[in-house]
């Protein structure tokens, strides 16, 4: 999404699909949180989940942001993720447009808004 200049499907489709895969981050956290509590590492299991906080708060806005259609505050959010993506590195062959084409309409049509 760096690279766009102006807002177009693609850009649509790839915000969406980012709101799903925060969703996805989320539910691991909390899998893996859930895992520690059952052995009894409560202060481990809370600290892990503040420490991924950011990524539901992330999924919240972008959500918002697309259902709303106030794509002028989308840089603001991407530019709020960067800390914590910083040490990601996306390779060219993982670019494939099947894996967020459509996400737009799924996401609209997605009915638990937040």
């Amino acid at each position: 999404m760096a690279g766009k200049r102006e807002l177009d499907e693609e850009s649509k489709d790839l915000s969406a699909a980012m709101v799903f895969l925060l969703r996805e981050i989320t539910a691991g956290v909390d899998t893996s949180a859930e895992a520690w509590e059952k052995r009894g590492y409560w202060l481990k299991a809370d600290r892990f989940r503040l420490e991924w906080e950011w990524a539901i708060q992330a999924a919240e806005d972008v959500e918002d942001v697309i259902r709303h259609g106030a794509w002028d505050l989308l840089p603001r959010l991407m530019a709020d993720l960067l800390p914590h993506l910083a040490g990601v590195q996306v390779k060219k062959m993982t670019r494939q447009p099947e894996l967020w084409k459509g996400a737009h309409a799924l996401l609209m049509a997605d009915t638990r808004a937040g």
